[in-house]
């Protein structure tokens, strides 16, 4: 398809840039009706306060386990890519034997490991795991969420189900209009 991306774990593709490296454009052309600032998205600003939806293991945490993860700010960790990030803070301990077997992971999923700290998977996430999920964070913040760096700090709020599909819902409708902006900006 003519793509030169490359996949960094892999190295599939086109090849990892390195220190030293040149890119090369070729027919690069002016449009002036492409010419300017974009508009940014709504969508895509850093988000420091995260929805999530509680599950689909709450089995596996104690209900002061569960309040301490909604009532905790944690920090971005260095252990960040597409994968996931691992978040530092308050420990989250796991009720009972972990013998869960593996299960399909959605992107957002909020994985507590045995040694306590959450990772939230991001695109390039595995497709299964088998650590409990305490939560899952909803699509409408995930972008945002993504924006934060490491040592920057984040709070998670639960909220129903039928309020993370109003939410979808209200950002698949921010989406719309922002594209219909950048429509109208380049047909003009």
């Amino acid at each position: 398809m003519g793509s030169v991306a490359t996949h960094a774990p892999t190295g599939f593709g086109a090849g990892v840039l390195k220190t030293n490296d040149e890119v090369v454009i070729d027919n690069a052309r002016f449009l002036p009706e492409r010419e300017g600032l974009l508009p940014f998205p709504v969508t895509g600003k850093p988000r420091d306060h995260v929805r999530v939806v509680l599950g689909p293991q709450q089995q596996f945490f104690a209900p002061a386990t569960i309040e301490q993860f909604l009532t905790t700010n944690f920090t971005l960790s260095s252990e960040y890519d597409r994968m996931g990030v691992k978040l530092i803070g308050a420990k989250l301990s796991i009720e009972g034997a972990l013998d869960m077997p593996s299960q399909a992971l959605p992107r957002g999923s909020v994985q507590v490991p045995g040694h306590g700290d959450p990772l939230i998977l991001l695109s390039d996430h595995q497709t299964t795991g088998g650590y409990p999920k305490i939560a899952v964070t909803i699509g409408a913040d995930q972008d945002g969420f993504c924006q934060l760096r490491p040592r920057q700090s984040v709070r998670f709020t639960a909220i129903a189900p039928e309020d993370a599909i109003i939410a979808a819902r209200s950002r698949a409708k921010a989406e719309n209009a922002y594209l219909e902006r950048l429509r109208r900006r380049t047909n003009a």
